[in-house]
């Protein structure tokens, strides 16, 4: 006789309680629960118990050896995976609680009352994701099911992947060799079983899959919609998508350009890695003209290799300017990047970050034209009088001190946005 299934209030190996489910799927149930040992809320992602069927000692080593190399990718856009267990029957992955709003939810909300969303926003988003998604690869992972409800904006303002698909069997497929992936934006070669891409072809499946998620990132609409998933699967198969304006008049080639070639049905004949998509989205977003945000509304970028902190400061800063631009970075290389492409009003800075740290970044902002008048404030665990020295030389407003004295704090982000 098998277990039961999750329930609310069940206890997984007497650690994490879980809560409320959050999503069900061929791939697993999602749930929110609680580590009673660390007082923090988890997501709780349960591999149906169906999907280890016969094959029960394969899947668990194949289950075992995703974990781990889940659990080795620490990026700011991709939520992290803690731990993997079994509990009876139910095995289970313990990953990041990321607070915010899935993509899909503000797809469908606005979809309601015809509001889209703004381009150049739409084009930080889907970089963001090809960020997430190229560290995902880097590990050696395919995600296997990338689609809008698998993108949340958390409160701080990162987009964040989440939901990794299960592993594959040595066959290739899922569970009794089926395809592993939601119909909708499902790439045209994993249709079928017997037809799988090569391992080192599968992470181009993952590009078409954002690829259509992008174009509803965009246009508010999937690029096959349908009434069922065979009728999805076979449009995605045989039938060229529309450019994204035939949906949205107001986007201009090179969207449509970006986009269609993420959705080629030759897998070879798309975007070679998540990298070169995300070049390929800065180029075009760099080419539109800055309309959105306008020039009045505050721009701040938040840079701290530590994601809790970014969060806490955000928090800080959203209370002060409700409609303020927030980016995020952790690592002073990729706040570069952030910072010469938006032209923040403020950012605020960690000293000790890994690849570029807070001096080195503080001098490369005052140096590139782009970023002269942005205002700098640094936190700082510890500091000694040299590199406050040299960031007074530089024009940095001010020094904190870590724990941040919020008071203070506000008072200086409210001055520099004044």
């Amino acid at each position: 006789m098998s277990a039961p299934g999750p329930v609310a209030g069940m206890l997984l190996d007497g650690v994490y309680a879980l809560r409320q489910a959050l999503g069900r799927g061929a791939a697993g149930q999602v749930w929110l629960a609680e580590d009673i040992l660390l007082k923090r809320p988890v997501a709780v992602k349960i591999v149906p118990p169906e999907l280890v069927g016969g094959n029960s000692e394969a899947w668990r080593n194949a289950l075992r050896r995703e974990a781990a190399a889940m659990a080795s990718i620490r990026h700011p856009n991709v939520a992290q995976v803690f731990a993997f267990g079994r509990h009876r029957d139910l095995h289970y992955f313990i990953m990041e609680w990321v607070d915010g709003e899935t993509m899909q939810g503000e797809i469908e909300r606005r979809r309601v009352t015809g509001d889209r969303i703004p381009v150049r926003r739409a084009l930080r988003i889907i970089a963001e994701a090809c960020r997430g998604l190229a560290a995902v690869h880097r590990a050696g992972i395919v995600h296997r099911d990338v689609k809008p409800a698998n993108l949340i904006i958390a409160r701080d303002g990162r987009v964040v992947l989440i939901d990794f698909g299960l592993v594959r069997m040595p066959d290739g497929g899922g569970a009794g060799g089926a395809p592993v992936g939601t119909p909708r934006y499902m790439a045209p070669e994993l249709a079928k079983a017997s037809s799988l891409p090569s391992s080192d072809e599968l992470h181009l499946a993952d590009i078409y899959s954002l690829g259509a998620t992008a174009f509803e990132i965009l246009t508010g609409f999937p690029p096959f919609p349908g009434e069922g998933a065979r009728e999805v699967i076979e449009r995605h198969v045989h039938e060229a998508p529309s450019p994204p304006s035939a949906r949205r008049p107001d986007l201009p080639p090179i969207v449509d350009r970006l986009i269609l070639r993420s959705l080629s049905k030759k897998p070879r004949e798309r975007y070679a890695s998540c990298e070169d998509m995300r070049a390929a989205v800065a180029a075009v977003a760099a080419r539109l003209r800055p309309t959105e945000p306008t020039p009045s509304t505050p721009r701040v970028l938040v840079v701290d290799d530590d994601a809790d902190f970014r969060t806490f400061v955000c928090s800080f800063v959203r209370r002060l300017s409700p409609d303020a631009y927030l980016y995020t970075a952790g690592d002073g290389s990729e706040a570069l990047d952030v910072a010469r492409r938006v032209q923040p009003h403020l950012a605020v800075l960690d000293l000790n970050m890994p690849q570029m740290n807070g001096l080195e970044l503080a001098e490369a902002l005052v140096t590139y034209p782009e970023t002269k008048a942005t205002r700098l404030v640094v936190v700082s665990g510890e500091s000694g009088q040299g590199e406050r020295a040299r960031f007074e030389k530089l024009g940095v407003m001010k020094v904190f001190e870590k724990p941040l004295k919020p008071i203070l704090f506000m008072e200086c982000v409210q001055s520099a946005l004044a």
